[in-house]
């Protein structure tokens, strides 16, 4: 999984709404009249890494900027408060402008994190320098289960969840996400960001489905629209496993796995219980099936339409 293209891409739309999320007095000095500058990416020679973010912000008061450096971390690679310090002098270096380092961690783990890097040779410090962490594995989901930010409505997927929890907590993400009334684009953004980092077993899609069963009518219509969205996204996937696989039959599977989730959502969305015996018969119903009633879905058919759609061997 690509973390770090998610993380940036998600910090990206939402830069102002993290630092009121996580920081928020930080979040007062700032001028929101302007928008945030996104700065040339800094390189680590070392490695090659490209750090995350840096960002130039004009305080609300007088003339002056400053700087927030946002570096993701999705594995515990050791030496942070190292890379924090030397990303810091670097940035220092180029910009000569007051400079606010922040380290993200989201890959598990028990441990805290330092927040602070010092360099001491016999009686004489040379260096105390401090950055924030924001650890999302220190994070109960539940704490942001009602926060208005749309931020939170992604991160809960990497705070810290109980495995059992997991079908429930993608519930309430979708349900948060669908209070907030976002633009399309960034709606598309926060609910691939969840679905990424909540994928479900066949076990936990079950579950998932019967929690969605429990919530009330228009909620849980507005929430499926939102999962509807992932259906294409999980045709290419099953499409290029397939490929990978080099088997037609397992390019068919992953096809066919595909249409059905799309399938049962946007019959539940349309017809409501009315289709449930049509939907119950989906896995019977071989790709060639599956694709002519998607097809019909699509081109506006009623109920009974699809039904005759599929053979009296299977719908009974």
């Amino acid at each position: 999984m690509e973390h770090d293209r998610l993380f940036k891409e998600l910090l990206t739309a939402f830069f102002f709404e993290f630092l009121e999320l996580f920081f928020p007095t930080l979040a007062t000095l700032v001028d929101r009249s302007r928008e945030p500058e996104f700065l040339d990416k800094e390189t680590n020679q070392e490695s090659t890494r490209i750090a995350d973010l840096m960002v130039r912000l004009r305080l609300l008061e007088g003339e002056a900027y400053f700087i927030v450096h946002l570096e993701h971390e999705a594995q515990d690679k050791g030496s942070l408060p190292d890379r924090m310090y030397r990303y810091f002098s670097r940035a220092w270096d180029r910009y000569q402008l007051p400079i606010y380092p922040i380290a993200i961690l989201s890959f598990p783990g028990l441990k805290l994190e330092p927040q602070s890097y010092s360099l001491q040779f016999h009686d004489l410090s040379m260096l105390d320098f401090r950055y924030r962490t924001v650890q999302l594995n220190q994070l109960n989901w539940s704490d942001f289960l009602n926060n208005p930010n749309p931020l939170a409505s992604a991160l809960m997927a990497r705070m810290k969840i109980r495995k059992r929890d997991r079908p429930q907590v993608k519930v309430e993400c979708l349900r948060l996400l669908a209070t907030l009334r976002l633009d399309r684009e960034k709606s598309r953004l926060i609910s691939r960001f969840v679905d990424s980092y909540l994928r479900m077993t066949a076990r936990e899609m079950r579950v998932y489905d019967e929690i969605l069963e429990t919530i009330p009518p228009g909620e849980r219509q507005v929430v499926m629209q939102y999962t509807t969205s992932w259906k294409e996204e999980g045709r290419q996937e099953g499409l290029e496993e397939g490929r990978q696989e080099g088997r037609q039959e397992g390019l068919q599977e992953g096809l066919a796995k595909a249409s059905r989730r799309g399938l049962k959502f946007s019959l539940d969305i349309k017809f409501g219980e009315a289709a449930s015996t049509l939907i119950a018969r989906l896995p019977d119903c071989p790709l060639e099936t599956l694709e002519r009633l998607q097809d019909a879905l699509e081109a506006k058919a009623d109920l009974q339409q699809l039904e005759k759609l599929v053979p009296n061997s299977t719908l009974t």
